[in-house]
């Protein structure tokens, strides 16, 4: 009897989980809600890390990131990423060299900003990134229009509530 009711209670979690991941992404107004995903293989092949935002009046914003350091994690950022992850996360894009590199956001769920890391680890420019309007249609590119050593990701008014202003902030991993 027990273990019964226990598989009725996992089966009754899962329908819940699925459920409220539905609500959530109608709400936010998502259309293409059945590429939604909790984790991807590249998604959980990207490690933590934390990394310390310096601005130029001495105040430090902490982050715990994931590090998107390998081409295919890289490629893959936030793709079918559910908007509850994307809420709660953020992602550092790791470069080998300077370099200049192109954003996309087709298969992404909700609207990012990004900023724009040089060599330095000085903050340079900070986008909004918008998914596009309809499902199936392609995305605007998104480009700093200049080298780049990071980029970082993260849900759509961070570098705003946090005061992370270009030429006033410097990044570092912990």
């Amino acid at each position: 009897m027990l273990i019964e009711f226990a598989k009725l209670f996992a089966q009754r979690s899962i329908k819940v989980a699925i459920l409220t991941t539905a609500l959530l992404m109608t709400q936010a107004g998502i259309s293409n809600a059945g590429e939604c995903k909790l984790s991807t293989r590249h998604w959980a092949s990207m490690h933590h890390a934390l990394i310390s935002l310096h601005h130029i009046n001495g105040e430090e914003t902490d982050l715990r990131v994931k590090i998107a350091d390998e081409p295919g994690e890289r490629a893959a950022g936030y793709q079918h990423i559910c908007p509850q992850i994307i809420d709660q996360s953020a992602i550092l894009f790791v470069y080998p060299s300077p370099q200049n590199r192109s954003f996309h956001m087709n298969n992404v769920h909700a609207e990012l900003d990004i900023g724009f890391f040089d060599s330095d680890g000085l903050l340079f420019l900070v986008m909004r990134m918008k998914p596009p309007l309809k499902e199936g249609s392609s995305s605007n590119i998104y480009s700093p229009g200049r080298d780049i050593k990071y980029a970082l990701e993260t849900k759509a008014g961070y570098f705003a509530e946090h005061r992370l202003q270009p030429g006033e902030v410097t990044l570092e991993i912990r």
